[in-house]
């Protein structure tokens, strides 16, 4: 037992050096100069080799991993070339809005994708083949653009709620209830996106697993005893 959990954990590490080398490769092939972003296209020579010496840029690719890799394990995820401000602190303002919709959408998308894995066991064969194969389509679309089709259609044609934010422009100014108002309609979106793309695995493991249930002996006794569908 010991050693095959030994194995496991030295796998799990050997794909994580892995994906950590290979997001730090990609990084430095992406096209552009971070100096030249953070010193503006007018920055001199000397002002750039500046910046690429703050930046560790300067130094041979190993060590610059090595670094990397050191800051990243210590908490120090460096500065955003978008925003100029620490990265650390830019996850640490978006993570609870994200773990709410995390959360949220876990959630539903269990509940629901229980309730259509069940329906599925007691409905006809062809809603049974409808249901699965909505759900399979569903988990299978690109989530980007069922995001896209979603503010496209209940966004700018419906008008019925905001494309983008967490909340209106204009929430410090509402009252407590109006505020959870809007929270909920800026939240509508991504939940509704993340929920429809994660019901369909929970639907179809909750539709075998009911299979199976549904061919169990007591439950073969319990319709043999004429007890109802509902109620069995």
């Amino acid at each position: 037992m010991l050693p095959r959990l030994l194995r496991r954990l030295l796998a799990g590490f050997a794909v994580l050096l892995g994906v950590v080398t290979l997001t730090f490769v990609l990084l430095h092939l992406a096209p552009g100069d971070p100096a030249v972003h953070l010193a503006g296209p007018d920055a001199t020579a000397a002002q750039l080799d500046a910046v690429r010496h703050q930046l560790g840029l300067d130094r041979a690719l190993p060590v610059q991993f090595v670094d990397w890799l050191g800051h990243a394990l210590r908490g120090d995820w460096g500065i955003s070339l978008a925003t100029g401000r620490p990265a650390s602190r830019m996850l640490g303002e978006a993570w609870p809005a994200t773990a709410l919709l995390v959360t949220l959408s876990l959630g539903c998308s269990y509940v629901l994708g229980i309730f259509i894995g069940l329906m599925q066991a007691r409905v006809g064969r062809r809603a049974d083949t409808l249901l699965s194969t909505l759900s399979v389509t569903l988990f299978a679309m690109p989530s980007y653009w069922l995001a896209v089709m979603l503010v496209w259609v209940f966004a700018y044609q419906l008008r019925m709620l905001p494309a983008f934010g967490a909340a209106g422009l204009d929430a410090e100014f509402l009252s407590p209830s109006l505020r959870v108002v809007d929270r909920v309609r800026h939240l509508a979106l991504p939940l509704l996106t993340l929920t429809l793309i994660g019901f369909g695995s929970a639907a179809r493991f909750v539709r075998g697993a009911a299979f199976d249930v549904r061919s169990e002996p007591f439950i073969l006794a319990a319709q043999a005893r004429g007890i109802s569908e509902r109620r069995v």
